[in-house]
Order: structure tokens, then C-alpha cells, then sequence
């Protein structure tokens, strides 16, 4: 039997819109291609939250205060967590790409026009109906 493995998503937004990465050889188009949340692997001796406050700052430079858990999913080998964060104008003006990283931000129905990393495409198919819903994505 495989060891656990604990995945976590965050779903950041900023003024109604996901922000998404695609990661490639000097921005050059992958063979892979595909736009995903930014997720991680706990840490060892890590929470969830931890965890996503580290790549999250690894990845875009950006500090979170705080996350939300929107959903947590039993896997075989796991738990696959969903989290959210608002982004502020703070946040975005303190974003930096690291080289052979795009980071783009997408309407919900621009998103899922894109090509998306299976675990994210998942999640927002699963929980699309409690995205709408939510004030994440409120005009």
C-alpha cells in the first residue's frame, strides 16, 4: 500500500476572476499546456493551511493572511482540499511570475473554456453551482 499523499488547491480570486498558472519551458507551449490552481503537497510536519501559504508565496510572491476551506475530498491515497482567498490590490501589485510561468487571471466561463490540469478542472466541475452562489464571484 502507497503511502497518503495530501494535496491542496487554493482557488485565489481578485475582483470576480481566477487567477491560474500555467507552467512551461521558457514559456514555451508543454506537451502538458494546462492552466491549474497553484497546489502543493503537505509538508511534513505542515497543516493544509501552511502548506498553501508557502507555495502560494513561492509562486507569486504573494503572503496570505488567511485561506477558507470551500471543500475537502477523500481520495484512495489522500485528501484533495479546495481553498479560496481573496486577492487585494495589494496582493496584485506585489505579484511576480517566476521564468516559464504565466499567471493569468479568468472569468469562471473563461476558465472552463481553458485547458485545465485535471484535480482543477475537477473542482470546478464539481463545485461550480457553490462558486456561482458564493460572493467569490459576485459582479
Amino acid at each position: 500500500m502507497g503511502s497518503k499523499i495530501d494535496v491542496s488547491l487554493i482557488l485565489l480570486t481578485y475582483k470576480s476572476k481566477i487567477l491560474l498558472m500555467l507552467l512551461g519551458d521558457n514559456l514555451i507551449i508543454s506537451k502538458d499546456n494546462t492552466w491549474r490552481f497553484i497546489g502543493a503537497v503537505r509538508q511534513k510536519n505542515k497543516s493544509f493551511e501552511e502548506t498553501i501559504f508557502i507555495e502560494v508565496e513561492k509562486e507569486t510572491n504573494i503572503k496570505l493572511d488567511s485561506v477558507e476551506l470551500l471543500s475537502s475530498l477523500p481520495h484512495k491515497n489522500g485528501t484533495r482540499n479546495l481553498y479560496h482567498a481573496s486577492l487585494t490590490d495589494k496582493h496584485v501589485n506585489s505579484m511576480k511570475r517566476r521564468d516559464g510561468q504565466l499567471l493569468n487571471f479568468f472569468t469562471l466561463q473563461e476558465a472552463r473554456e481553458l485547458p485545465m490540469g485535471k484535480l482543477t478542472r475537477l473542482f470546478v466541475l464539481k463545485h461550480q453551482d457553490l462558486l456561482q452562489k458564493t460572493q467569490i464571484f459576485a459582479n
